[in-house]
């Protein structure tokens, strides 16, 4: 999905009115000048038609008001969008990626067989699972929810999922009395269920990195294009 930058001119009163205007101001004028009348009973005569010529020329200036503030506003919202995009760019795609790093150890048979080493990646893809879910939640992020397509906004609502899953797994862990055999079983099964949750999140995770690192671009790009051939003659 993509912006074009708003190409409305600036709104201007429209000519004929202002001709109309004048014109009437010149005609009421000349009118009072031949009949040779005083102010008061000038006024007097023409109150109704110089109410109508006011309450036209009220309207119309209201009118004027009215789209300038709309032009101004959707300006201030195209500037917007380009500032939200590219602060998304510059952030989600790499720290996606890294989550996705921490994450790879459980995408397949890569963890490694040393304890230690399992140890210190379970820790660093827990803290990825956490973070990845700030940074899913965070402004940087909603802010673009209305830019952006379809296929990168459901693949963070799967992200999404899946982190939540992982959520639910650890909590139930956390409640189980590890001293009972029947509750270690089930937190076997937690565990490897985690595992297989944060590779699937971690693919997703790269994917996402990819894709919005790639619709990002693309969008700034037309964007610029469009500002320049709006500029140009």
């Amino acid at each position: 999905m993509t912006q074009n930058e708003p190409t409305d001119p600036e709104p201007t009163l429209p000519p004929a009115v202002i001709a109309c205007a004048i014109i009437g101001a010149v005609v009421l004028v000349a009118t009072s000048l031949n009949e040779n009348k005083s102010f008061g009973t000038w006024l007097y005569d023409y109150q109704t038609l110089i109410t109508g010529v006011l309450a036209v020329i009220a309207a119309v200036a209201t009118i004027w008001q009215m789209r300038a503030s709309d032009a101004l506003q959707e300006r201030h919202a195209f500037r917007g969008d380009i500032i939200a995009v590219k602060r998304l760019r510059a952030f989600l795609p790499g720290a996606a990626r890294e989550y996705a790093d921490n994450l790879r150890p459980y995408a397949g048979d890569e963890n490694s067989p040393n304890p230690f080493d399992r140890a210190y990646n379970w820790i660093q893809a827990q803290h990825a699972v956490e973070r990845l879910q700030d940074a899913l939640q965070g402004y940087r992020v909603t802010s673009c929810f209305h830019l952006l397509p379809s296929e990168i906004f459901e693949l963070l609502e799967d992200c999404k999922r899946e982190v939540e899953s992982i959520s639910k797994l650890e909590r139930a862990r956390e409640e189980l009395d590890l001293q009972d055999p029947r509750a270690r079983e089930r937190d076997e099964l937690y565990v490897s269920t985690e595992m297989e949750r944060m590779g699937k999140l971690g693919a997703k995770a790269a994917q996402l990195a990819s894709l919005v690192d790639k619709w990002a671009e693309d969008f700034l790009v037309e964007t610029e294009r469009s500002h320049t051939s709006h500029l140009t003659p």
